[in-house]
């Protein structure tokens, strides 16, 4: 099955992982929530609404799954499969990313936002894509 993806797109002349380009989404928003929530208790005032940073954590949760989704299929096309390095510490980030983004998404709904606590949460989540990036560099790069 993921062959057969994979033939369709190097018929439309794409021959690249799928992944890579995908994992924008989901690092982007993390990379955002982080700074508004940075900014907001920098200068102790709400940059936006309670509901826009549940909706940025929410959209960069929906986006990891798919994101994961191709880079499994990726990992089995181009990589056959095989256990090296960087994909085992990917593939335990990629489950410490949605637990985080789980937990950022529940506290978030208890507390203030713009708390030195849920800035702990999405400096965790930020590390946490800052090394799948890592990783996913020295996949494609060396």
């Amino acid at each position: 099955m993921i062959d057969l993806f994979y033939e369709l797109l190097d018929k439309i002349g794409f021959v690249h992982p799928v992944h890579p380009p995908l994992t924008h989404i989901p690092m982007g928003l993390v990379i955002g929530a982080f700074f508004f929530a940075l900014i907001a208790l920098l200068f102790r005032r709400s940059i936006l609404p309670p509901f826009a940073y549940r909706r940025i954590i929410l959209l960069a949760l929906i986006f990891t799954f798919p994101s994961a989704l191709f880079g499994y299929m990726d990992w089995q096309h181009f990589y056959d499969g095989s256990w090296i390095f960087p994909i085992k510490i990917k593939l335990v980030l990629t489950g410490v990313l949605i637990v985080l983004l789980i937990i950022a998404f529940i506290i978030g709904r208890k507390v203030k936002l713009e708390t030195k606590s849920m800035l702990g949460i999405f400096t965790l989540c930020l590390l946490t894509v800052t090394l799948l990036g890592y990783y996913g560099g020295q996949l494609m790069f060396e």
